[in-house]
């Protein structure tokens, strides 16, 4: 094992955890549930409620309980965005340009270090057939085509992990990005989030 593969073994974990990073903002924080679920419906139902009533104490206990997910940070723009129709519309604009930039969040991570994998495959398998050409022979010399079937092994394992890391890192941006995108869009799309206006 070479630096190399040490540095794409550190690159591989840290996109791990960008994408469990990711995975834990947009499948757990970000929706309060399934447009159609239960829950979801529940506490539009009572932040309606409370809107209508003018309990504003139950109101603003609703949204902070929902503070994370972004319908409640909507929700939350539209009831308490301003005095008039003007100051409502910019509170909901500023909610949801911050949403869409949530929404690309740690996505050019994933493809920075897509690309990273690439180079550093290039670079382990460029290295190793270079360190044989150039490099005296050692001990490891004494037995004919040792030297270059490790560094054949070598360079095949760089490739491996380096395309295995690009290939991770373009896939799970993609699917981050359409699942962020979908969120995004249930949430501007809410026929409850009209209502209460």
């Amino acid at each position: 094992m070479t630096a190399i593969h040490v540095a794409q073994i550190v690159l591989g974990g840290a996109a791990a955890f960008v994408v469990a990073a990711r995975v834990r903002a947009l499948g757990f924080q970000a929706p309060l549930g399934d447009s159609r679920s239960s829950r979801s419906s529940d506490y539009v139902g009572a932040v309606r409620a409370a809107h209508r009533q003018g309990d504003e104490s139950r109101l603003r206990f609703l949204l902070r309980s929902g503070q994370a997910a972004w319908s409640s940070r909507v929700l939350s723009a539209i009831c308490f965005g301003g005095a008039g129709n003007a100051d409502e519309e910019r509170a909901l604009d500023d909610v949801v340009h911050e949403l869409r930039y949530e929404a690309r969040r740690g996505l050019w991570v994933l493809r920075g270090f897509a690309r990273i994998g690439t180079l550093t495959a290039l670079l382990g398998a460029l290295w190793e057939v270079l360190t044989v050409s150039t490099k005296k022979q050692s001990i490891l010399g004494l037995k004919a085509g040792f030297v270059e079937t490790v560094a054949i092994e070598n360079a095949s394992l760089a490739l491996a992990m380096g395309i295995s890391i690009t290939g991770f890192c373009w896939a799970c941006a993609h699917i981050l990005q359409r699942q962020a995108t979908q969120l995004l869009d249930e949430v501007l799309r809410m026929e409850e989030v009209r209502g209460l206006e």
